[in-house]
């Protein structure tokens, strides 16, 4: 949609592109946006043993094909993963980068949730010897990995075990970071880290959860026209 310098928006796990068609829509005011099904979402077909540097792969690849060298790149949650993988590894494909309750810091784990890990891995070594129901298992895990069918299951992995914080010193990408305050998917100490650790970054707080680009998205647009058009 819209003219002008390519800006590429990547939408979080489990979405598709209409999750970023409403802020697309206004960017492109000024903007030649293109927001694609990543794969595994939407009209895109699923992906064989994907991880998130194949992910970011064919998102160049689709550019590639658009003729595009270099583009801007907005990436909400698991696009933001994306995002920062590109901008790490292919700097020259990126412009600027804005990243929304992104992913990739590597969570904080309390006892709790260590003990429920600790189980999981008892019981699943119970099911591969055949001593328990693979039913046993179904009740582990976030509600978007309950979700994916076997093949994404392993995807979702590969992708969510993948901690990109080594990365991100190797980033000199000019980086906006949009954070809603109430995030619990993607926790406030997560901006913290990426914000210490990219060097070129400004972290702006919004009064939303992890979806704080539409919850805001008056102060989110007018931040990301900002930070553009610096």
């Amino acid at each position: 949609m819209g003219k002008g310098q390519p800006l590429v928006l990547l939408h979080g796990w489990g979405a598709n592109s209409q999750a970023m068609l409403g802020l697309g829509r206004d960017l492109s005011a000024l903007y030649r946006v293109i927001i694609p099904d990543l794969w595994g979402f939407g009209k895109s077909e699923q992906p064989a043993d994907f991880d998130i540097h194949a992910y970011a792969k064919a998102v160049l690849e689709l550019l590639n094909n658009l003729d595009i060298q270099k583009a801007s790149f907005v990436g909400h949650s698991f696009g933001g993963r994306v995002a920062l993988v590109i901008a790490s590894l292919y700097p020259d494909r990126a412009e600027r980068l804005v990243l929304i309750d992104s992913a990739g810091v590597r969570p904080r784990l309390s006892f709790k949730k260590r003990l429920q890990i600790r189980h999981y891995k008892k019981l699943k070594e119970q099911v591969r010897f055949g001593r328990l129901p693979p039913s046993v298992l179904e009740k582990f895990g976030s509600k978007d990995f309950r979700s994916l069918d076997n093949n994404m299951r392993k995807v979702f992995v590969r992708v969510v075990n993948e901690d990109l914080t080594p990365l991100l010193p190797k980033i000199t990408t000019s980086t906006l970071i949009l954070w809603g305050k109430k995030d619990k998917e993607t926790p406030r100490y997560m901006a913290k880290v990426l914000h210490k650790n990219l060097k070129c970054s400004m972290l702006k707080w919004l009064n939303g959860g992890h979806f704080a680009y539409i919850d805001c998205q008056p102060q989110a647009l007018r931040l990301i026209f900002d930070f553009l058009e610096a």
